[in-house]
């Protein structure tokens, strides 16, 4: 156990010497120190700056992604075949979607709400009934801005339609009202290339 003691001081004296006579270690001057300190916040800034310009984009690609999954979701749902004439007063999207299982296994990641709305990927999703009394599928962002910012509509007669929602009208739990349909700025959406 001596021998092994006075072995690993011999060993601690000869890994001082290297450092001495390397410059690293105590002998280290202050210009060198304040060199390498200037490298680390150098390294430091760039992956800051990295850092501040990538979240931007990354948050507004998860914007774009919810918008994309809610028109999905809604020409999903639009193959559900609720017979013509629907009254959506006395059926919610809960309802008519529970009644399909392929539907329902579809949509598998989806929040069932209390009042029979849905909730995917940041957005809501209801069933209403439009002025002219068609059966009327709608999708809006849970939080406009942060969830996603345009909604959707879609319907038997006109398909499905989006509205930029730059006034910021169609966000949270209240599920929209019927005149906000109406107010117009509702556009025609592409199918998406797959």
């Amino acid at each position: 156990m001596l021998a092994t003691r006075s072995r690993r001081r011999e060993m601690d004296e000869q890994g001082m010497e290297a450092a001495a006579a390397s410059g690293t270690g105590a002998g280290t001057s202050a210009a060198e120190r304040k060199s390498a300190w200037i490298d680390r916040f150098a390294i430091g800034a760039v992956a800051l700056i990295v850092v501040l310009v990538t979240i931007p984009h990354v948050d507004r690609l998860a914007r774009r992604d919810n918008e994309m999954d809610a028109m999905r979701t809604l020409r999903v749902l639009a193959v559900q075949p609720a017979a013509p004439g629907t009254d959506s007063r006395l059926h919610t999207l809960a309802q008519l979607v529970g009644g399909d299982k392929l539907l329902a296994r579809r949509l598998e990641d989806v929040e069932w709400m209390a009042d029979g709305r849905l909730r995917r990927h940041g957005y809501y999703f209801d069933i209403a009934q439009r002025t002219g009394g068609d059966a009327l599928l709608r999708a809006w962002p849970v939080e406009a801005g942060a969830t996603g910012r345009a909604a959707f509509v879609w319907s038997p007669r006109t398909g499905l339609l989006g509205n930029d929602n730059a006034d910021l009208l169609w966000t949270g739990p209240r599920a929209p009202e019927g005149a906000d349909l109406e107010a117009g700025g509702w556009i025609p959406m592409p199918r998406a290339a797959r």
